[in-house]
């Protein structure tokens, strides 16, 4: 049955890749920036105090850049001839979780024009709140918090200079007051000592994570395992590192290496659950629930290779969630035998949800912000990997990511990316199915008409039509039909791209019902 091939897909520990010649993992890109960072946290009294010294990439003596940082940060030393630059009008798009930022203008030294050194401090502190109240499945979401509780800061926070670079690169080290003196910080990359991280693969942004927390920690192969706990909690670290370490292990024989030295679970003041490179952020509450281990843990597992390693080029829409909740989420339902009922779901969110005017192409998916966003960019874009993998076969479903995974990692990728992986792993051209899914909105919706059956040659025959009888215009598509004799199933696949698509299936046994892709296999 076709829902047996991700469930073997997952056995096959031994798969072992061929790589091409062509097809060798290429090298990281160098980031355009990097970032040494000396950071001083006083959570009372939510300040920050933060040494940058950083080193750009192509800058020219006496040349003029400009950067921008969160507006409650005041400069007291840097490098060159520093103004403030009038603020920008914002947006129509603009991230309604930022900080308020200040934009600068800064001149460079002749004689140092490739480092810049910037000391500035400040508060920083943001309420968390449901970022949309029409979307009950939420999270808070803040610009940023330094308190008593706890550290969050990412790049909407604005906590260190953005010279609006693509990718980056940076070492932290973090120290506390005394009265935090027991804080730990957590950020993406590699451990560089207590309190210190650092990473020389691009990143998209800078994490700083920090509380009172309880390090556990073990080791799976070459990848440290990590837990961070607001409270001592050893059995609940252990399932979390144990979880870890079979998920890297599932995950890595077919994708390719874990893309860091080390996954951490860090446990949350406020109800998260957010997956950054390296380690995710999960809130106190979502932690303790039992089934998130085979749930929301695996997803955030797997965006380490999947917008977290290989990042999303957004401009032409965000392919990463789909794609993540089609190998995670799906992935655990189809381990159980339950990956029929996850997809049905899926379709009936599509129904419930998507609206005359809230169907958008996954070409214009960045976020997910309601349901509608998440109907099309989690469902939409996981049905077409299905029916992907489905066209392909297994092999070649496995082979293209893979070598996706090793031309892109490091590097921002699209759909068009996507496509080229199975176009030269197939030797085939499917431009125009990634076209039809990726920048068509809406869905087929079928019927079977004119059924008759009519013995033939001590067989039957049974004759009828597929009709497309959405409003829009037909899709190309691959029905499966299920055909139930007094033998048993069988299971036949007629291709259409018109209004009507008459078929004839010859069955040996007497037709009893027929349906239309009962395992829910296509996209309608």
């Amino acid at each position: 049955m076709p829902d047996k091939f991700l469930t073997a897909l997952i056995l096959i520990c031994s798969y072992q890749l061929v790589v091409a010649q062509n097809d060798l993992v290429q090298p990281i890109e160098p980031p355009l920036i990097h970032h040494s960072l000396k950071v001083l946290l006083d959570p009372s009294n939510q300040q920050i105090t933060v040494e940058d010294t950083i080193t750009l990439a192509d800058a020219s003596p006496a040349t003029a850049i400009t950067f921008s940082l969160n507006s409650n940060l005041a400069i007291s030393n840097h490098s060159g001839d520093l103004q403030i630059l009038p603020a920008d009008a914002p947006s129509a798009d603009a991230d309604a979780t930022a900080a308020a930022m200040n934009r600068y203008s800064l001149t460079l030294p002749r004689r140092n024009a490739g480092q810049v050194l910037l000391i500035y401090s400040g508060m920083i502190f943001d309420i968390a709140e449901q970022s949309s109240a029409e979307y009950a499945q939420s999270f808070s979401d803040s610009s940023g918090i330094i308190s008593e509780q706890g550290v969050y800061l990412n790049k909407g926070s604005g906590w260190i200079p953005d010279f609006g670079n693509d990718l980056l690169s940076f070492d932290l080290q973090v120290e506390f007051v005394e009265s935090a003196s027991n804080w730990l910080a957590v950020s993406q990359g590699d451990r560089a000592g207590k309190n210190a991280w650092t990473s020389l693969q691009p990143m998209e942004e800078i994490y700083l994570i920090a509380a009172n927390f309880t390090e556990y920690s073990q080791q799976a192969g070459d990848v440290e395992v990590l837990a961070y706990l607001r409270q001592p909690d050893s059995k609940l670290a252990g399932k979390y590192m144990d979880a870890t370490e079979r998920y890297l292990a599932l995950y890595e024989p077919l994708l390719g290496d874990y893309p860091y030295s080390k996954f951490a679970l860090v446990e949350n003041f406020w109800e998260t659950g957010y997956g950054m490179p390296s380690f995710t952020l999960l809130g106190e509450q979502v932690i303790r629930f039992p089934f998130i281990l085979h749930s929301s843990y695996p997803h955030e597992i797997l965006h380490n290779w999947w917008g977290n390693s290989v990042f999303v080029d957004y401009e032409s829409g965000n392919w990463c969630e789909g794609l993540t909740a089609y190998m995670a989420d799906h992935l655990i339902q189809e381990q159980r035998g339950l990956a029929v009922n996850y997809r049905r779901s899926t379709l009936q969110k599509y129904r419930n949800y998507v609206r005359d005017g809230l169907d958008f192409p996954l070409s214009e998916f960045r976020s997910r912000h309601s349901a509608a966003t998440e109907a099309v960019g989690y469902g939409k874009a996981l049905m077409m990997f299905h029916m992907l993998r489905r066209k392909v076969g297994d092999d070649a479903f496995r082979s293209a990511f893979a070598s996706f995974y090793r031309k892109n990692r490091g590097k921002r990728a699209s759909f068009s990316d996507i496509q080229a992986a199975f176009d030269s792993v197939t030797d085939s051209d499917h431009s125009k199915f990634f076209d039809q899914w990726v920048n068509r909105i809406g869905a087929p919706s079928l019927v079977l008409n004119g059924i008759t059956v009519k013995e033939q040659n001590g067989g039957f025959v049974i004759h009828g039509s597929i009709d497309q009888v959405q409003e829009i215009d037909p899709f190309m598509l691959d029905v499966p039909l299920h055909v139930q004799t007094q033998s048993g199933i069988e299971t036949v696949v007629v291709s259409t791209t018109q209004r009507k698509q008459s078929f004839d299936i010859s069955v040996n046994s007497q037709p009893l019902s027929i349906a239309t892709d009962p395992m829910f296999d296509l996209f309608r």
